[in-house]
């Protein structure tokens, strides 16, 4: 993948920190809804996250949450997180409907990429919280990018054929 060069720092919980590569832009599509588009500016990463879902989940009491048609296919195991999306593209993203089911189990929420689950999910055997948040200042990047530049040492640069003649014609007649 071919991406502006650029270190941001991405501050995360517990004062970790880890390193964007790069940017990248996006248009993100709803598989349901041909008329949803939306632009977004991406940092690149090695890794989001660890995965998610540290221990099995038993699924079988959300009987309120059976037959959806899901955004991401869940799987009651642990898997990576490939792309988290900023408020403003899931605020663009919502759509009529809201499933809600006894206490201690997790919401439905339709999008135009189907149904999300959010909040508690009973996992057996871990009490570990995850909480995410990222934020960008694209001034201090693009401070950081043009010094980058600037320090960059670069190699030499050939010369077309026409600037070498000319460079040559400036050196034999000019003193």
């Amino acid at each position: 993948m071919d991406t502006p060069k650029t270190l941001i720092a991405v501050n995360g919980l517990g004062n970790s920190t880890s390193v964007a590569r790069g940017w990248v832009n996006l248009t993100v599509k709803s598989p349901s809804d041909a008329d949803f588009e939306f632009q977004i500016e991406a940092l690149t990463m090695s890794r989001l996250t660890s995965k998610l879902l540290s221990a099995p989940i038993d699924t079988q009491s959300w009987t309120h949450l059976q037959n959806l048609d899901h955004a991401d296919p869940f799987q009651a195991t642990a898997s990576p997180v490939d792309l988290l999306l900023g408020v403003d593209v899931v605020t663009a993203a919502l759509r009529p409907g809201l499933i809600t089911g006894p206490a201690g189990t997790p919401t439905a929420l339709n999008t135009v990429f189907g149904w999300v689950l959010m909040g508690k999910g009973q996992q057996q055997g871990s009490d570990v919280t995850q909480a995410f948040s990222l934020t960008v200042n694209h001034e201090l990047s693009a401070a950081l990018q043009t010094f980058w530049e600037v320090e960059e040492i670069s190699a030499p640069k050939l010369m077309s054929p026409e600037d070498t003649q000319c460079y040559e014609h400036f050196k034999e007649n000019i003193q």
